[in-house]
């Protein structure tokens, strides 16, 4: 192929690609900026009304609820990413139980409420710790209390001692709970000082790994992506809407004038941002599968000076909290592993013989009875003996063993579960929703009830970035819409990269 024919196919390449790919290219950019300012957009909501089926919400599915708590007489609150439900043991009702806490979806996310020993009930939501008011039926929050600028995780309780979980630090108070102390875990037995290479993929695709600084970069470049889009489609479309108009004898400065900034701008700017670029949609292509398998187990060493380069050995690791009042020790789910710790001063042993749960983490973990705890993930809901530490998958009473390594597909994703009601145990599910375990029934209908069909902006944007938001045009091929989008992305920013290379050198030599 001559020197010309390999040009002509850069350009073919980077212009068919680039323009059928462009509404793609603009959603990732636009999404993956609200993702990375998750604070910013936590009261901002989106009707599900206008999204696709697969988000709708129906029979408390979507996450809706993660578990019950009991709060005298037969009243139950029921929480979970749906917010604060009041019922009773028999659900003859469900109302609304969310006063005075902050709007929006994501602002009302619920991961944990605790009822004391002396009857104070607290609630931690995404960012928030509250503190029911029961003589007005409202939500103080109290987040004043704890130093905290994150997320928050879970909350467990033993005794007069309060804990709340944030991802990477734990904070103790005594009762009457009115201050709380910052305390960070001891590392636990065997540290190594490795971070995952999945997490450190990840903050580097969105810049989290060099902070608040790399985080502005990546908005950058999406703003870059976002001019890149824009003003290619001005460069295919403009100039076969002028050259008609020009032999017509029409004024066409106005497209001239938008014609020469795209071409200055989408050449330039682009060749000097294209390494930049190139990491960006790679790092983004394996946080999605296939790629995603090959580095999801790997450990690596923290970059230095990055946000993962801490001496903290719970840096973003903390997840669920739990005591084992069988046990007298703490329960602690880290995305490490299961650990067990006598006293939240002591260094936390890992437990070898653990229930298998879904590399998106524990939805659900209770202590039912004696040594037996309820586990539930996006890998199913298990029974998990302490003791022997075997496991057994919960619906269908099958022993979980290498032959057997999870509970039929139809029955994975978990996100939730309650014995509290009468009518028996009931187990929730991100796409079936809630099903009564060892009957049949109609549980709690969502019609009727004052509509939380409605998702967080946040939540939407990330439908959004995973390819997720395809589903129903892609069917399976939308699980490998990321890889595949990642290769498409960088193709077109390497046709591009070569394409004014070669105008560069062919300008230069001109001049000569």
């Amino acid at each position: 192929m001559t020197k010309s024919g390999k040009k002509s196919k850069s350009k073919i390449w980077h212009k068919w690609l680039g323009l059928i790919f462009s509404f793609f290219a603009l959603a990732f950019a636009i999404s993956g900026i609200i993702l990375n300012h998750r604070s910013l957009v936590t009261g901002i909501d989106v009707s599900r009304k206008y999204l696709p089926d697969y988000l709708k919400l129906e029979n408390w599915n979507q996450s809706s609820i993660k578990t019950t708590i009991d709060i005298g007489g037969d009243s139950l609150l029921m929480y979970g990413g749906s917010g604060i439900w009041l019922t009773n043991q028999r659900h003859t009702f469900v109302e609304r139980f969310e006063k005075g806490m902050k709007t929006g979806v994501e602002n009302r996310n619920t991961s944990k409420i605790i009822k004391t020993e002396k009857g104070d009930i607290f609630a931690v939501t995404t960012f928030d710790l509250y503190r029911l008011d029961a003589n007005n039926n409202r939500w103080n929050n109290v987040s004043s209390l704890i130093d905290n600028g994150g997320r928050l995780s879970d909350m467990a309780t033993c005794g007069d001692t309060l804990v709340v979980l944030s991802r990477s630090e734990a904070f103790f108070s005594i009762y009457p709970f009115e201050s709380f102390t910052k305390s960070t875990l001891a590392a636990p037995v065997g540290y190594n000082g490795k971070v995952s290479l999945f997490r450190t993929i990840w903050r580097l695709h969105s810049g989290e790994l060099f902070g608040e600084i790399g985080k502005i970069v990546v908005d950058l470049l999406a703003v870059a992506i976002i001019i890149f889009t824009i003003t290619g489609i001005v460069i295919f479309l403009f100039p076969k809407i002028v050259r008609p108009l020009k032999r017509k004898g029409r004024n066409i400065n106005i497209f001239i004038s938008a014609l020469r900034p795209s071409y200055k701008w989408h050449g330039k700017l682009g060749y000097w941002l294209t390494f930049l670029i190139l990491i960006l949609f790679v790092s983004g292509a394996f946080l999605r599968p296939p790629l995603l398998i090959s580095i999801i187990r790997s450990d690596v060493t923290p970059l230095p000076y990055s946000t993962l380069d801490s001496d903290n050995a719970w840096n973003d690791r903390l997840r669920c909290i739990n005591y084992d009042i069988e046990q007298n020790e703490w329960l602690l789910y880290t995305s490490e592993g299961f650990y067990s710790m006598n006293n939240l001063d002591a260094q936390p042993k890992l437990i070898p013989s653990s229930p298998r749960v879904s590399v998106m983490g524990v939805n659900i973990m209770q202590q039912v009875f004696q040594n037996y705890w309820i586990v539930g993930s996006f890998d199913g809901l298990v029974l998990w003996d302490r003791n022997t530490g075997k496991s057994i998958d919960y619906l269908t009473k099958l022993p979980i063993t290498p032959h057997r390594p999870g509970p039929p597909r139809n029955q994975l994703a978990v996100t939730g579960y309650t014995a509290d009601f009468l009518a028996g145990d009931v187990a929730f599910g991100y796409s079936f929703g809630a099903r009564y375990i060892h009957r049949n029934g109609q549980f709690i209908p969502m019609t009727g009830i004052e509509s939380p069909d409605r998702i967080s902006l946040w939540h939407l944007a990330l439908e959004v970035h995973t390819g997720r938001i395809y589903k129903p045009l892609l069917g399976f091929f939308s699980d490998l819409f990321v890889f595949i989008s990642g290769i498409i992305l960088s193709l077109i920013t390497i046709t591009g990269f070569v394409m004014y290379r070669r105008r560069k050198r062919r300008s230069g030599q001109n001049k000569k």
